[in-house]
């Protein structure tokens, strides 16, 4: 009997990809509608506000809201004070726009602080990528390359989803220009379906961008960049939903910090005892060397391949047991990404 083969998934609970729902700007139909769609339907995402936009409404409880939402696991991103285009930005203006937004955010609302940055217009250049990476955990944007508009679908199905695979990030760069999917009016939930299904077989992380939302009673967005009806927003979601039991939907931090915790680590077998009664207990070393030392992590997901007829009893990570659950001859379950033995008991069935 032979010791169990244990992987690190490339996702979350060994999702085939991931999905990251990011809205921009934080425009009067995100605030009053996508909010509330969004947590009906228990979906996570991304807000990257502009702070200056909070101008449009100023009555409107902004600071309220979005301490809501992130007290609901939402993430607030950092999408500058008045929204220029970075590259063409002098690098005063540069840090001022970068620096000076996800501090006022940082100051106004509790908890994890801004961790992740979207480029207005998903512009940047090395100026602008310098400046993200002193404050922030990975960047949003749009990768030169990508198809500018999506009126010929079917023809660019394939070379959209090609951008999206899993070893996105081979550099500490490289987390900052992670390539965004752009959502507009000319997107259908077949299309969604249709991307993701070549995606997954690579793997890839797809960064979805929304802007604003209206309907017959809130029309304040209609008019702005790739709006769409809220009915629109609603159908889309409802296409990525389903696509939960194989997609990872997330937030953008969250997948930024899951594929650097699994880059940055691996497991082999340390160590093992077998029993008289036909069960044994395997040790195996977890070794993780991310620089982001001081950052929490994104829980890693490891699945043990038993293919000898036994089952496993017990799971632990140092000196707590971990829960687990069981999938065909496997068993699967999350640890912390640091160093430390992951040891599994089997027994004879």
């Amino acid at each position: 009997m032979g010791a169990p083969d244990v992987k690190l998934e490339k996702w979350f609970k060994g999702k085939s990809a991931a999905i990251a729902i990011t809205l921009d700007d934080w425009t009067p139909g995100q605030a009053m509608l996508g909010a509330d769609v969004l947590m009906q339907m228990e979906l996570p995402a991304t807000f990257y506000v502009t702070l200056h936009n909070m101008q449009m409404r100023p009555s409107y409880g902004h600071w309220e809201r979005l301490q809501q939402l992130k007290d609901l696991g939402y993430e607030i991103g950092n999408h500058t004070m008045t929204h220029p285009d970075l590259t063409q930005a002098p690098t005063q203006q540069c840090i001022y726009e970068i620096n000076e937004a996800k501090k006022i955010l940082d100051s106004h609302l509790k908890g994890v602080p801004v961790e992740t940055f979207a480029y207005p217009h998903g512009r940047f250049n090395n100026n602008a990528v310098e400046q993200v990476m002193h404050g922030h955990l990975g960047a949003r944007a749009f990768v030169p390359g990508m198809p500018t508009g999506i009126g010929k679908w079917p023809e660019h199905l394939n070379y959209y989803a090609d951008k999206f695979f899993y070893d996105f990030a081979n550099s500490e760069k490289d987390y900052f220009s992670v390539s965004q999917f752009r959502v507009n009016d000319d997107v259908t939930p077949e299309h969604i379906k249709r991307l993701m299904q070549r995606v997954m077989t690579k793997n890839g992380l797809v960064p979805m961008v929304f802007h604003g939302f209206y309907d017959e009673e809130n029309s304040l967005d209609k008019e702005m960049y790739d709006a769409m009806h809220l009915q629109t927003f609603i159908a889309l979601l409802e296409s990525i939903k389903s696509l939960d039991e194989q997609v990872w939907i997330t937030t953008f931090t969250n997948a930024v910090k899951y594929h650097r915790a699994a880059a940055a680590s691996s497991i082999n077998l340390k160590w093992y005892e077998d029993y008289e009664d036909g069960g044994a207990r395997y040790e195996f070393l977890l070794r993780s060397v991310d620089p982001y030392a001081s950052i929490k992590l994104h829980p890693l997901t490891l699945t043990a391949e038993i293919t000898d007829g036994r089952r496993c009893n017990f799971v632990s990570q140092g000196s707590k047991e971990l829960d687990f659950r069981v999938v065909g001859n496997c068993v699967q379950f999350e640890v912390e990404p640091f160093e430390s033995i992951v040891a599994l008991r089997l027994e004879t069935i």
